[in-house]
């Protein structure tokens, strides 16, 4: 098991065994007009609407620039095209992905750790003062008895361009790579957080 063996997520003998991981699955790379830099094949658009630019046969990560001046126009007027990029489970650089691209049971069996969410501001606020004053920050990011209240409530009625509750919980997710967990752990251990924040 890789992850026991190989702590910091790299393989040293190259690829982990083949079929040790999930499928080859997609992800999401760059917006229209960024960059997507990707170690597999590449594709541009939307839903099930796709253009795929294979990796080269030389193998390496391979660069695309994400707009119609270099791609073609496959959804006319879709603001929301973008690039994915395929990764490989059984690539050697699957150890090097974002945690935050997998699923959760995936990212954890890679020792990923979750570090942010609205879960774990809840589940926290009780043990001191400054995790009270924390979930306080959040809670109105955060909790379904927020949302409640704001339709209720004109004074903290969110606009007509309000982003999801679900979304926002998402995107209060952090992990910490595996490779960075001593350097996490000492920061922790040191009250270096608290400190600073």
């Amino acid at each position: 098991h890789h992850s026991a063996e190989h702590p910091d997520g790299y393989f040293p003998q190259g690829a982990p065994p083949k079929g040790s991981g999930p499928p080859p699955f997609w992800v999401f790379c760059a917006g229209q007009w960024q960059d997507c830099w990707c170690p597999g094949d590449i594709r541009w658009g939307n839903e099930e609407t796709w253009h795929v630019v294979p990796l080269p046969k030389s193998g390496d990560s391979h660069k695309v620039t994400c707009t119609i001046e270099h791609l073609p126009d496959n959804l006319p007027g879709d603001d929301l095209k973008h690039c994915e990029c395929l990764i490989d489970p059984n690539s050697a650089s699957y150890g090097r992905t974002n945690a935050m691209m997998l699923e959760d049971g995936e990212a954890d069996r890679l020792g990923a750790t979750l570090v942010s969410s609205c879960e774990l501001f809840f589940g926290a606020r009780k043990k001191q003062p400054v995790d009270m004053a924390q979930w306080m920050a959040m809670e109105g990011l955060c909790s379904e008895d927020w949302e409640e209240r704001m339709r209720f409530n004109r004074s903290i009625k969110a606009g007509p361009k309000q982003i999801s509750l679900e979304v926002r919980q998402q995107l209060f997710r952090a992990r910490v790579d595996a490779r960075f967990k001593k350097i996490m752990s000492s920061l922790t251990s040191k009250s270096w957080f608290r400190r600073a924040f």
